[in-house]
Protein backbone atom coordinates (compact mmCIF):
# COMPACT_ATOMS: atom_id res chain seq x y z
CA UNK A 1 0.00 0.00 0.00
CA UNK A 2 1.19 3.49 -1.27
CA UNK A 3 1.99 6.10 1.62
CA UNK A 4 -0.21 9.48 1.55
CA UNK A 5 1.47 12.53 0.70
CA UNK A 6 1.50 13.57 4.40
CA UNK A 7 2.62 10.42 5.40
CA UNK A 8 5.84 10.51 2.61
CA UNK A 9 6.54 14.01 3.84
CA UNK A 10 6.52 12.76 7.65
CA UNK A 11 8.75 10.30 6.56
CA UNK A 12 11.26 12.62 5.28
CA UNK A 13 10.71 14.93 8.24
CA UNK A 14 11.57 11.81 10.95
CA UNK A 15 14.50 11.43 8.54
CA UNK A 16 15.84 14.48 9.39
CA UNK A 17 14.61 14.28 13.34
CA UNK A 18 17.14 11.20 13.48
CA UNK A 19 19.76 12.97 11.78
CA UNK A 20 20.08 16.09 13.52
CA UNK A 21 18.03 15.09 16.77
CA UNK A 22 15.25 17.85 16.26
CA UNK A 23 12.76 18.60 13.42
CA UNK A 24 12.85 20.88 10.98
CA UNK A 25 10.83 23.81 9.96
CA UNK A 26 10.43 23.71 5.61
CA UNK A 27 9.49 26.23 3.67
CA UNK A 28 6.14 25.62 1.07
CA UNK A 29 8.90 25.32 -1.53
CA UNK A 30 10.51 22.00 0.87
CA UNK A 31 6.59 20.57 1.10
CA UNK A 32 6.08 20.97 -2.60
CA UNK A 33 9.38 19.17 -3.67
CA UNK A 34 8.34 16.03 -1.15
CA UNK A 35 5.01 16.29 -2.98
CA UNK A 36 6.56 16.36 -6.27
CA UNK A 37 8.53 13.25 -5.44
CA UNK A 38 5.62 11.35 -4.01
CA UNK A 39 3.31 12.39 -7.28
CA UNK A 40 5.74 10.81 -9.55
CA UNK A 41 6.40 7.33 -7.41
CA UNK A 42 9.75 8.02 -5.66
CA UNK A 43 10.43 5.65 -3.34
CA UNK A 44 10.12 6.95 0.09
CA UNK A 45 13.08 4.43 0.74
CA UNK A 46 15.07 6.32 -1.86
CA UNK A 47 14.81 9.45 -0.63
CA UNK A 48 15.80 9.01 2.73
CA UNK A 49 18.84 6.68 1.67
CA UNK A 50 20.19 9.73 -0.83
CA UNK A 51 19.30 12.29 2.40
CA UNK A 52 21.51 10.13 4.61
CA UNK A 53 24.14 9.36 2.59
CA UNK A 54 24.51 13.43 1.29
CA UNK A 55 24.49 14.31 5.27
CA UNK A 56 27.90 11.84 5.97
CA UNK A 57 29.33 13.07 2.97
CA UNK A 58 28.64 17.07 4.64
CA UNK A 59 29.97 15.60 7.52
CA UNK A 60 33.02 13.93 6.67
CA UNK A 61 33.73 17.32 4.38
CA UNK A 62 32.77 19.41 7.35
CA UNK A 63 33.09 17.64 10.30
CA UNK A 64 30.66 15.59 12.14
CA UNK A 65 29.07 18.25 14.40
CA UNK A 66 28.68 20.70 11.22
CA UNK A 67 25.35 21.75 10.94
CA UNK A 68 23.65 19.61 7.79
CA UNK A 69 21.74 21.37 5.13
CA UNK A 70 17.92 21.53 5.55
CA UNK A 71 16.32 22.48 2.88
CA UNK A 72 15.11 19.87 0.48
CA UNK A 73 16.21 21.46 -2.21
CA UNK A 74 19.96 20.82 -1.69
CA UNK A 75 19.78 17.03 -1.88
CA UNK A 76 17.47 17.32 -5.26
CA UNK A 77 20.06 16.85 -7.42
CA UNK A 78 21.11 13.47 -5.41
CA UNK A 79 17.54 12.47 -5.67
CA UNK A 80 17.31 12.80 -9.12
CA UNK A 81 20.50 10.45 -9.86
CA UNK A 82 18.84 7.95 -7.64
CA UNK A 83 15.62 7.96 -9.78
CA UNK A 84 17.48 7.73 -12.82
CA UNK A 85 18.98 4.85 -12.03
CA UNK A 86 15.71 3.47 -11.31
CA UNK A 87 13.96 4.01 -14.78
CA UNK A 88 10.16 4.18 -14.97
CA UNK A 89 8.83 5.27 -11.82
CA UNK A 90 5.84 3.49 -10.82
CA UNK A 91 3.41 6.58 -9.40
CA UNK A 92 0.61 6.02 -6.20
CA UNK A 93 -2.03 5.91 -8.51
CA UNK A 94 -0.78 3.42 -10.37
CA UNK A 95 0.94 1.27 -6.98
CA UNK A 96 -1.60 -1.51 -5.81
CA UNK A 97 0.35 -4.37 -4.68
CA UNK A 98 3.92 -4.23 -6.04
CA UNK A 99 6.53 -1.61 -4.67
CA UNK A 100 8.77 0.21 -6.76
CA UNK A 101 12.49 -1.44 -6.75
CA UNK A 102 15.79 0.56 -5.48
CA UNK A 103 19.12 0.05 -6.48
CA UNK A 104 21.23 -2.38 -5.20
CA UNK A 105 23.04 1.04 -4.31
CA UNK A 106 22.19 4.49 -5.37
CA UNK A 107 24.32 7.19 -6.71
CA UNK A 108 24.85 8.99 -3.10
CA UNK A 109 26.07 6.10 -1.25
CA UNK A 110 28.86 5.62 -3.58
CA UNK A 111 30.75 8.32 -1.47
CA UNK A 112 30.33 6.35 1.51
CA UNK A 113 33.28 3.96 2.09
CA UNK A 114 36.33 6.87 1.34
CA UNK A 115 36.11 7.08 5.04
CA UNK A 116 37.41 3.60 5.42
CA UNK A 117 39.04 3.54 2.15
CA UNK A 118 41.45 6.58 3.58
CA UNK A 119 42.27 4.36 6.97
CA UNK A 120 43.23 1.15 5.03
CA UNK A 121 46.13 3.25 3.12
CA UNK A 122 49.36 5.27 4.41
CA UNK A 123 50.19 5.68 0.77
CA UNK A 124 49.85 9.98 0.59
CA UNK A 125 49.94 9.79 -3.11
CA UNK A 126 46.98 7.48 -3.04
CA UNK A 127 44.92 8.95 0.15
CA UNK A 128 45.03 12.47 -1.93
CA UNK A 129 44.25 10.60 -5.30
CA UNK A 130 40.74 9.48 -3.21
CA UNK A 131 39.84 12.76 -2.26
CA UNK A 132 40.23 14.21 -5.44
CA UNK A 133 37.96 11.53 -6.58
CA UNK A 134 35.82 11.92 -3.91
CA UNK A 135 35.27 15.44 -4.66
CA UNK A 136 34.13 14.98 -8.45
CA UNK A 137 32.06 12.84 -7.28
CA UNK A 138 30.25 15.11 -4.78
CA UNK A 139 30.23 18.20 -7.41
CA UNK A 140 27.99 15.73 -9.52
CA UNK A 141 25.49 14.61 -6.84
CA UNK A 142 25.00 18.81 -6.04
CA UNK A 143 24.55 19.58 -9.87
CA UNK A 144 21.01 19.61 -11.39
CA UNK A 145 20.81 17.30 -14.22
CA UNK A 146 20.63 19.79 -17.07
CA UNK A 147 21.83 17.74 -20.13
CA UNK A 148 19.51 15.39 -22.22
CA UNK A 149 20.76 16.33 -25.40
CA UNK A 150 24.03 15.12 -27.31
CA UNK A 151 26.95 16.85 -26.18
CA UNK A 152 30.13 17.77 -27.70
CA UNK A 153 31.27 14.93 -30.24
CA UNK A 154 34.98 15.21 -29.27
CA UNK A 155 33.78 14.89 -25.62
CA UNK A 156 34.14 10.70 -24.98
CA UNK A 157 31.98 11.13 -22.12
CA UNK A 158 29.40 14.13 -23.16
CA UNK A 159 26.35 11.29 -24.17
CA UNK A 160 26.94 9.34 -20.92
CA UNK A 161 23.94 9.64 -18.23
CA UNK A 162 25.35 12.51 -15.82
CA UNK A 163 26.30 10.49 -12.85
CA UNK A 164 28.01 7.66 -15.24
CA UNK A 165 29.88 10.82 -16.11
CA UNK A 166 31.06 11.73 -13.17
CA UNK A 167 32.28 8.20 -12.13
CA UNK A 168 34.42 8.36 -15.23
CA UNK A 169 35.66 11.15 -14.53
CA UNK A 170 36.38 10.10 -11.10
CA UNK A 171 38.34 7.34 -12.42
CA UNK A 172 40.44 9.55 -14.42
CA UNK A 173 41.03 11.72 -11.64
CA UNK A 174 42.22 9.05 -9.43
CA UNK A 175 44.84 7.51 -11.75
CA UNK A 176 45.94 10.69 -13.17
CA UNK A 177 46.85 11.87 -9.60
CA UNK A 178 47.81 8.32 -8.15
CA UNK A 179 50.27 8.45 -11.26
CA UNK A 180 51.59 12.18 -10.85
CA UNK A 181 52.83 10.78 -7.28
CA UNK A 182 54.46 7.89 -8.43
CA UNK A 183 58.55 7.66 -8.18
CA UNK A 184 60.68 7.50 -10.76
CA UNK A 185 60.92 4.53 -10.71
CA UNK A 186 57.79 3.13 -10.31
CA UNK A 187 56.60 5.61 -13.08
CA UNK A 188 59.21 3.64 -15.73
CA UNK A 189 58.19 -0.19 -14.22
CA UNK A 190 54.51 0.92 -14.63
CA UNK A 191 55.00 2.30 -18.56
CA UNK A 192 57.53 -0.78 -18.97
CA UNK A 193 54.91 -3.59 -18.16
CA UNK A 194 52.01 -1.69 -19.81
CA UNK A 195 53.73 -1.42 -22.91
CA UNK A 196 55.06 -4.95 -23.27
CA UNK A 197 51.51 -5.45 -22.73
CA UNK A 198 49.97 -3.37 -25.55
CA UNK A 199 52.44 -3.99 -28.04
CA UNK A 200 50.97 -7.05 -29.90
CA UNK A 201 47.94 -4.84 -30.27
CA UNK A 202 49.67 -1.60 -32.01
CA UNK A 203 48.68 -1.92 -35.40
CA UNK A 204 45.73 -3.45 -35.05
CA UNK A 205 43.49 -0.72 -32.98
CA UNK A 206 42.78 2.94 -33.59
CA UNK A 207 44.41 5.30 -31.25
CA UNK A 208 41.44 6.15 -28.78
CA UNK A 209 40.45 2.00 -28.84
CA UNK A 210 44.84 1.85 -27.66
CA UNK A 211 44.32 4.70 -25.01
CA UNK A 212 41.26 2.75 -23.32
CA UNK A 213 43.64 -0.07 -23.13
CA UNK A 214 46.39 1.89 -21.83
CA UNK A 215 44.15 3.43 -19.16
CA UNK A 216 42.78 -0.14 -18.12
CA UNK A 217 46.43 -1.81 -17.68
CA UNK A 218 47.11 1.28 -15.77
CA UNK A 219 44.48 0.64 -13.39
CA UNK A 220 44.81 -2.76 -13.25
CA UNK A 221 48.89 -2.10 -12.47
CA UNK A 222 47.94 0.34 -9.95
CA UNK A 223 45.43 -1.93 -8.01
CA UNK A 224 48.47 -4.66 -7.90
CA UNK A 225 51.25 -2.48 -6.64
CA UNK A 226 48.73 -0.01 -3.73
CA UNK A 227 45.63 -1.90 -3.40
CA UNK A 228 43.41 0.77 -5.48
CA UNK A 229 40.07 0.57 -5.65
CA UNK A 230 38.01 2.45 -8.39
CA UNK A 231 34.24 3.97 -8.78
CA UNK A 232 31.94 2.28 -11.11
CA UNK A 233 27.98 3.10 -10.93
CA UNK A 234 28.00 -0.18 -8.36
CA UNK A 235 30.62 0.49 -5.85
CA UNK A 236 34.46 0.44 -5.66
CA UNK A 237 35.87 -2.09 -7.25
CA UNK A 238 39.69 -3.89 -6.87
CA UNK A 239 41.45 -4.86 -10.36
CA UNK A 240 44.31 -6.70 -8.54
CA UNK A 241 43.19 -10.12 -10.15
CA UNK A 242 41.84 -8.50 -13.39
CA UNK A 243 43.60 -10.53 -16.42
Amino acid sequence: MSLSCADYLNSIEACFVALRGRGVLWAPTDAALAASWHDQGVPIGLVVRVVGARVRAWRFRHGHDARMPLHLGWYAPAVAQAVRALGPLVTPVQLVADVQPEPGLCAAELLDPLEQMLTETTHLGLRHAYRQAWDTLDRALRRPLDRDEPGDPDDDLADLPPFDAAVAKAENVLRKTLVAALEDDERVAMDSAIARELAPLRGLMSKKALAVQHAQRCNTWLSRQFAVRWPTVDGWVDLSDAG
